[in-house]
């Protein structure tokens, strides 16, 4: 079988290079395309952006005692970013970025009566801008942080319990790291107090100013203090938690924390925020 050729000049050289470099073109192209996006089911954005937008703000915990009036304390607080780009924190940071909207609660419960009645929540919403990965080389930590905005705190009552305040406040955070992975994180915080037609003297029980700080493991011991002094520096309270986790303790089974709460002093509660009061809690906490 004779084999049949065909002499070169059948072929448009230039023409035919042409169409392989085309090809290879289109080829490279469509390489360099990224992937679509998976098909989103029913329900799937949701995960995604609670996982990116709600974070814990405060501890988050239950607790008892066996003092009368207020044998349990809870307190629920989640933070949400409102407006913030979609990017890791700051270095130094733990936190992202941008404009938030908190809402905590802390809750004083009679669980020793017979209606279980709540003895006084305090409902505290508020709206702030976190900035973080600020210069902090000259106070010898690892990260510096400023939050600032406005909140609203009542106890949701009516008549002679009413309690009501708004504020403006200021707060720097700062993290030091310590040998051993211990860290310390010191927050004072400044307000100015408004709306308190109804309660003039509060700014003399809970002030104008309050400082939390803790020292801890991320997996051991966490030792937390917070702290406020009233505007005429003869009242004020001291609070003092400390936290272990309970996987170390169950070998892996319960995931949150062993709590012991110490209270002493004023405004524990808005509605008896002028009388003193002393008491020892424990109980679990989620966040701390």
């Amino acid at each position: 079988m004779a084999i049949q050729t065909f002499p070169l000049s059948a072929f448009d050289v230039p023409r035919s290079l042409s169409l392989v470099l085309t090809l290879s073109a289109v080829v490279n192209a469509v390489e360099a395309t990224p992937e679509p996006p998976p098909v989103v089911q029913p329900g799937a954005p949701v995960r995604p952006y609670l996982a990116n937008a709600i974070t814990p703000y405060e501890p988050i915990y239950f607790l008892a005692s066996n003092k009368p009036e207020v044998s349990s304390k809870f307190q629920f607080s989640l933070a949400i970013l409102l407006v913030g780009r979609a990017v890791p924190p700051a270095e130094g940071s733990e936190r992202r970025d941008g404009l938030y909207f908190s809402f905590s609660q802390t809750s004083l419960w009679d669980l020793s009566s017979e209606s279980k009645p709540f003895y006084d929540s305090s409902y505290r919403p508020e709206v702030w801008w976190h900035q973080g990965g600020l210069p902090h080389e000259w106070l010898g930590a690892a990260g510096l942080d400023v939050q600032g905005g406005f909140g609203h705190e009542s106890n949701g009552q009516s008549g002679d319990i009413s309690r009501s305040l708004n504020h403006l406040f200021f707060r720097p955070v700062a993290r030091w790291d310590l040998p051993k992975e211990w860290q310390i994180h010191v927050a004072p915080r400044i307000r100015m107090l408004m709306g308190l037609d109804d309660n003039p003297d509060l700014p003399r029980y809970r002030g104008i100013f309050d400082l939390t700080a803790d020292i801890g493991q991320y997996d051991g011991v966490k030792v937390s203090t917070s702290t406020h002094i009233g505007t005429q520096l003869d009242r004020a309270s001291f609070q003092m938690d400390l936290t272990y986790p309970m996987l170390e303790l169950t070998h892996g089974w319960i995931n949150c924390f062993a709590h012991l709460q110490w209270f002493s002093g004023y405004a524990e509660s808005l509605r008896a925020y002028d009388q003193r009061s002393d008491r020892v809690l424990i109980g679990l906490s989620f966040v701390r």
